[in-house]
C-alpha cells in the first residue's frame, strides 16, 4: 500500500537503464521527489519492486537514503551513467 505522499505524480521521471543501445534488458526506473524509486518492466509497465530490492548492488550507494531525486540526470562524463 502506497502513502498518499507517495502518490504524487507531479514530478514524475522515468529512465530506461541501462540505454538500449548499451545492449541487455533495459529496467525503466520511475523516480519521485517524495517516494521511494521503482523499478517496471518497459514492455508491461508492471512493477518489479524497489530500485534496491530489483538492483541489490545499489544498496551501498543508496544506504540511508530513502528518496531519489525527479530530477536525475544522465552524466555524459561518466560513460552514461545517472
Amino acid at each position: 500500500m502506497m502513502s498518499p505522499s507517495e502518490q504524487d505524480t507531479a514530478n514524475l521521471v522515468s529512465y530506461l537503464w541501462p540505454p538500449p543501445e548499451k545492449g541487455g534488458d533495459s529496467l525503466l526506473i520511475t523516480c519521485t521527489d517524495n517516494g521511494q524509486t521503482h523499478v517496471l518492466d518497459p514492455s508491461r509497465l508492471e512493477t518489479k519492486g524497489t530500485l534496491v530490492d530489483v538492483v541489490p548492488k545499489l544498496a551501498p550507494h543508496l544506504a540511508g537514503h530513502k528518496l531519489v531525486l525527479a530530477h536525475a540526470r544522465i552524466d555524459a562524463n561518466a560513460n552514461g551513467d545517472m
